[in-house]
């Protein structure tokens, strides 16, 4: 259908909608001749407002392709179309008759009245016509633009003070939305404001569509490429010029050499690989007439003669002038057809069917040269066409191709590449792979043996010997790509050969590389934040420690902090080093060094605190001193009967009293033991153990009351050690260590609260074998009734409360807990049924027993029980009953518990 966009195209102009529907700025970035224009005409027709659209392009003829393309997306969408051009020349005038519905004009005025009135109106202007549009917003009042389309938009950057930049400005332009569409993002390499660059945000807004060449090339949307390097010596041109002389004059001047190879390489090009139209670009206007006069000679002197047809263009031709040449190139047949240009074809032009582009002297400008070979990138339809981008190379007379390698005579190939790599992510990956591979010392082991070099690259009309493919590949990759890139494989090298990436910052490799210096430049961009994040991921992933002394440090501290968890402690030997190197004694004593200089940063400090690294040094004076007693153990075999003199025995002792203190750390008495040191006597040791089976037996019972046949592995009854430890403490006897421990795990100093614990589990037990507290006479039923009493009055704990309503909830109501008993024991219930039947009594305040009507309380039982009885036909003869206990007792006096019971057994029979 025509005017219908591809899916690819469809996709980008959902992305632009999504980010500049409601307005504001975004990039459109696609390769060369992927369609972008369609994309910006269908943004345009997709608005929800009136549609007042404004396209900026380079040139006349551009305009004219865009307005034609914006009629077959767009069609009624487009409204009215108003052209502006830059001068009122005929020649612009022609490319535009037959537009009837087209207003031409070059004045502000015009252009105003030409829009007003309007609910859709399409505007298309050249850059160089910015000004006029400017002009008619200032003066003639023409409304703002709900989307500006700035087609080629790499043509808007450079010096913030060029005339074209009047476009991204709402002062002097306003649109409520801008989209920037190029193939060819241009990104300054310098900051500020007097430059303008394509990632400035602010300009541009973001990237909201990005279709590079390789996606374009591996969709079918382009042609993918070769590049030929058609090699010519002297002789060849002397050779083919002897006798034609003054055939190959043109007026005065005559053609050079280079002019003469670069034709013989063409068109030798062109006949070995079925090439039938192509494009060549010159520096020169001049340069680019002469090749078109002269090809069609040189032709004719070839040892197979072809039929050519050669023209050229130039800015300076009235544009149908221009069009007629082109036109040649889209004319079937087999003759071979060649345009010559300086660079007028860069944009704009889209014949498909050229199948070359020719740089005899390529442009340094990336740009340039990516748009020139995206002319040949357009398929036309074919599936199988490459595109041949043909750089011809002259040997001088006498020289050899391993020498013109090593000069700058390929140079032209080499900028060619590099603007290509910087546009197609393919071509870069590989580039940038091979030249790690050069770094590795390995270079092209992905080659077949059929290729010598790779299938996008071919050197013609001379012998090429694998180590000549293989000198021109390296100089390929090292023309075209970082050399980070080679120093980065050296630098994996390295890691494969020695198991690390700590390179020494003198090493130097084989092939001269300062492998070294490179890594510590490499920190240094890192840490002044230049290093990009690709690179320093890479390096990071190869193993690179940004800061060397970090690392060192924490290699250390680990090591530490392994060893003193082996040995308890952080004294070490002169001889304890690590594998670095790092003596380990040494580094302890700096870190107390630097720590009382102050100069140990806080993450370090609280690092060294967590594994308990002693600050000053009297570990290590203690260690040193233990060190010399254990070596006197080892001697004698024991330290019994040492010499009161001597100084183990001094030191000894002082270590008795720092232990009778409480002084002496764990670790500490663990290597006293070693020696059969152990400054405990045997009554604290069976102390101890006493303590830590009653300290056992509270965390398992939770109480206090330990029976008397419970002995600790010492043969002590527990329950007497308990009241002993009371005992003492009474008489101010005993020891304030062993004080704080029976604090510190609650242990109760009072008889009395002993006592109570004791009622308290005999009162548990009861209830777990009878299921109700209605208790016998006794003992325990006095200090139940004296808890009670005590929880009328207010002076029950409530720790004490909350243990009791652990073995009953209703502990405090005695009549309730006769109810529950009774009824339990009267009715055989189960321990599920009978809370059944609380559960289905009416409350009154959340307390069933004390706040219910008793009336209701008795109905429910009844209905539960499934009597059928009702408390009119159980009417007593008493009266009515007061309490819950009293009518209780008063029916089983009267036996209407018992009919109650009977006549619930019968309901049971007879359902």
């Amino acid at each position: 259908m025509v005017g219908e966009l591809w899916p690819h195209q469809v996709e980008a102009v959902g992305a632009v909608l999504s980010a500049i529907g409601r307005g504001g700025r975004t990039s459109l970035i696609a390769a060369c001749g992927t369609g972008k224009t369609r994309i910006g005409g269908a943004v345009g027709s997709r608005l929800e407002s009136e549609g007042r659209v404004l396209v900026v392009v380079p040139t006349i003829e551009l305009l004219v392709q865009t307005l034609n393309a914006y009629r077959l997306v767009r069609g009624g969408h487009l409204g009215g179309a108003v052209a502006v051009c830059g001068d009122t020349t005929i020649a612009e005038m022609q490319l535009l008759e037959g537009e009837p519905d087209v207003v031409v004009t070059t004045t502000a005025d015009v252009l105003a009245s030409a829009t007003v009135g309007r609910n859709r109106v399409t505007v298309l202007s050249t850059y160089a016509s910015l000004p006029v549009i400017a002009d008619a917003h200032a003066h003639h009042g023409l409304a703002a633009w709900d989307l500006a389309v700035i087609d080629e938009a790499h043509r808007t950057t450079g010096k913030a003070s060029g005339p074209w930049k009047i476009i991204h400005h709402d002062a002097r332009i306003p649109a409520e939305r801008r989209l920037y569409m190029t193939a060819t993002p241009r990104v300054a390499t310098t900051s500020g404001d007097a430059v303008v660059s394509m990632d400035d945000q602010q300009i541009f807004g973001d990237v909201s569509y990005r279709l590079p060449f390789s996606r374009a090339i591996n969709m079918g949307l382009l042609a993918d490429y070769r590049v030929i390097v058609p090699v010519v010596t002297d002789k060849e041109v002397h050779q083919l010029t002897a006798d034609e002389n003054l055939a190959l004059r043109l007026g005065a001047a005559s053609l050079q050499p280079a002019t003469v190879a670069g034709q013989i390489a063409v068109l030798r090009t062109m006949s070995e690989y079925g090439v039938r139209r192509a494009i060549s670009y010159h520096h020169r206007v001049a340069d680019a007439r002469t090749w078109a006069s002269a090809l069609p000679t040189t032709a004719s002197l070839m040892p197979n003669p072809v039929e050519v047809w050669a023209g050229h263009v130039s800015g300076a031709q009235l544009p149908h002038l221009r069009r007629r040449v082109l036109d040649r190139l889209a004319e079937p047949g087999e003759e071979l057809a060649v345009v010559s240009n300086a660079r007028v074809l860069n944009e704009g032009v889209d014949v498909p069917a050229v199948d070359a582009v020719v740089f005899s002297r390529p442009r340094r400008s990336a740009i340039d040269t990516v748009q020139a070979v995206g002319r040949a990138l357009r398929t036309g339809g074919r599936r199988d066409k490459v595109a041949t981008i043909v750089i011809p190379l002259l040997l001088a007379e006498g020289e050899s191709p391993e020498a013109a390698l090593e000069g700058s005579e390929w140079e032209p190939v080499w900028q060619v590449l590099r603007a290509l790599r910087d546009h197609d992510d393919r071509l870069d990956d590989e580039l940038r792979l091979r030249r790690r591979e050069v770094g590795e010392g390995r270079p092209f082991e992905i080659l077949s043996r059929e290729h010598k070099l790779p299938n996008w690259l071919t050197v013609a009309g001379i012998d090429v010997p694998d180590s000549f493919a293989r000198s021109i590949l390296i100089r390929a990759v090292r023309a075209t790509t970082p050399t980070w890139e080679e120093f980065f494989g050296a630098a994996c090298a390295y890691r494969k050969v020695h198991g690390t990436a700590d390179i020494p910052l003198a090493w130097i490799t084989a092939e001269e590389l300062r492998l070294g210096d490179w890594l510590r430049r490499q920190r240094v961009a890192y840490n002044a934040g230049d290093l990009s994040e690709e690179r320093t991921a890479l390096l990071e992933e190869l193993g690179i420690v940004w800061d060397q002394l970090e690392e060192s440090w924490t290699n250390t501290y680990e090591e530490v902090k392994r060893r003193a968890a082996e040995q308890s402690h952080f004294v070490f030997e002169e001889h304890d080093v690590t594998s670095h190197g790092v003596v380990l004694v040494n580094w302890c004593t700096a870190q107390r060094s630097r720590h009382r200089a102050g100069k140990v940063p806080e993450r370090r400090i609280a690092l060294l605190d967590a594994i308990g690294f002693p600050w000053d040094a009297a570990q290590d004076r203690w260690m040193r001193r233990y060190n010399d007693l254990k070596a006197l153990h080892s001697r004698r075999g024991t330290l019994l009967r040492l010499p009161a003199a001597a100084p183990e025995a001094t030191w000894l002792e002082g270590q008795r009293a720092l232990f009778r203190n409480g002084r002496l750390a764990p670790w500490q008495l663990r290597q006293l033991a070693e020696v059969g040191i152990d400054f405990r006597d045997r009554r604290e040791v069976t102390w101890d153990n006493t303590y830590e089976e009653i300290k056992a037996f509270h965390a398992e019972e939770g109480h206090w009351v330990v029976p008397l046949d419970l002995v600790s592995v010492d043969g002590v009854k527990v329950a007497l050690w308990a009241r002993s430890q009371r005992g003492s403490r009474k008489q101010g006897t005993l020891e304030e260590r062993k004080e704080a421990l029976l604090d510190k795990i609650g242990f109760p100093w009072d008889p009395a609260q002993e006592r109570w614990d004791t009622r308290c589990v005999e009162l548990k037990k009861f209830h777990a074998t009878q299921g109700h507290i209605n208790l016998p006479k006794g003992q325990l039923r006095s200090w139940l009734y004296q808890q009670r009493k005590k929880r009328r009055e207010g002076a029950l704990t409530r720790e004490a409360a909350q243990r009791l309503s652990g073995i009953d909830p209703l502990w405090y109501d005695e009549q309730a807990c006769l109810l529950s008993a009774r009824t339990r024991a009267f009715f055989q219930l189960t321990d599920t049924s009978w809370e059944e039947v609380k559960a289905s009594l009416p409350v009154r305040g959340g307390d069933v027993w004390e706040n219910s009507d008793h009336r209701a309380v008795v109905e429910a039982i009844l209905w539960k029980l499934g009597t059928g009885a009702r408390w009119d036909d159980l009417a007593l003869a008493t009266g009515s009953p007061v309490t819950v206990a009293s009518w209780y007792y008063e029916w089983e006096k009267s036996g209407l518990w018992q009919e109650i019971s009977r006549r619930a057994k019968v309901r049971g029979r007879h359902g």
